[in-house]
């Protein structure tokens, strides 16, 4: 999945496994990233299934990409809190 669903999963700064087992045959097809894939991604990018079982192993050990994570909630997610019904209603009623 390359939907912008992670950007808001940052809010949760939980660790995602990113299963681009087609991201080649995506990026070169007919549809386009926003951004560079490697870019902005906080875990580890796993291409087949060999790989994702390993580096599942290796999480439970360690756990690496905690502060990669907060850098990118940080990088996308301006507001960290909850007031963003109060600010979206705030700018509709200031039209």
């Amino acid at each position: 999945d390359y939907s912008s669903i992670y950007f808001d999963f940052l809010l949760t700064e939980k660790l995602v496994i990113f299963a681009a087992f087609d991201l080649t045959e995506y990026v070169t097809g007919n549809r386009e990233l926003p951004f560079l894939y490697e870019d902005v991604i906080a875990g580890p990018i796993v291409t087949n299934w060999q790989e994702l079982f390993k580096v599942l192993e290796t999480l439970l050990e360690n756990d690496k990409y905690r502060s990669l994570i907060k850098e990118k909630k940080a990088l996308f997610n301006k507001y960290d809190d909850d007031q963003n019904s109060k600010r979206v209603f705030d700018a509709v009623a200031d039209i």
